[in-house]
């Protein structure tokens, strides 16, 4: 029988996917249980009196943009720094297909996981809460801007730390006597 070899990049892509969308969805999961609720009253007809003293909606769409920006700068970062030997401008754009993936799955996690329709059989007078949906639109860009900006950045830094670090060792002077001059 023959065996199938795949090449270590398709390997190394397969490992981003499943991290990105297991650190994506874990971290969903836990903003599902924390984003902010809405509460109204039940009110005579089957309708509810909504309390306008926050905006839970616009509060979990920032959370949303604020995590999701901040999980794909970590990742870029931890990418960048344990797969030195992928670094390339291949790897930085796949990594930012991926966080938009990853932020896709944050938020569906998340909206799965969060009570998004209040309970329609209240009795009157009693409250009820709910967390309101939202789409994500373009809070889906923040994720893969940031993992650009982070990636770009170690890239702009190592190759500038690179070329001064061979300037400043071609001016040592290598045999005894050598000057600098």
């Amino acid at each position: 029988m023959a065996r199938i070899t795949f090449p270590r990049t398709v390997g190394f892509g397969a490992g981003l996917l499943a991290l990105v969308l297991i650190v994506f969805s874990i971290f969903g999961l836990l903003w599902g249980l924390w984003r902010p609720e809405m509460t109204a009253t039940a009110v005579e007809g089957g309708g509810f009196a909504i309390d306008t003293t926050s905006n839970a909606q616009f509060q979990g769409f920032g959370a949303f943009v604020l995590a999701t920006a901040l999980l794909a700068g970590a990742v870029a970062f931890g990418v960048f720094k344990y797969a030195k030997s992928r670094r390339g401008l291949a790897t930085m754009l796949y990594l930012a297909l991926l966080t938009v993936l990853g932020s896709l799955a944050f938020w569906l996690v998340g909206g799965f996981i969060a009570p998004t329709m209040p309970d329609v059989t209240a009795e009157v007078g009693s409250q009820v809460s709910w967390v309101p949906s939202f789409n994500p639109g373009l809070g889906l860009a923040a994720a893969p801007f940031v993992c650009l900006l982070v990636y770009w950045s170690g890239l702009y830094l190592t190759i500038g730390s690179s070329s001064a670090g061979e300037e400043a060792t071609a001016a040592v002077p290598t045999e005894v006597g050598q000057s600098l001059y």
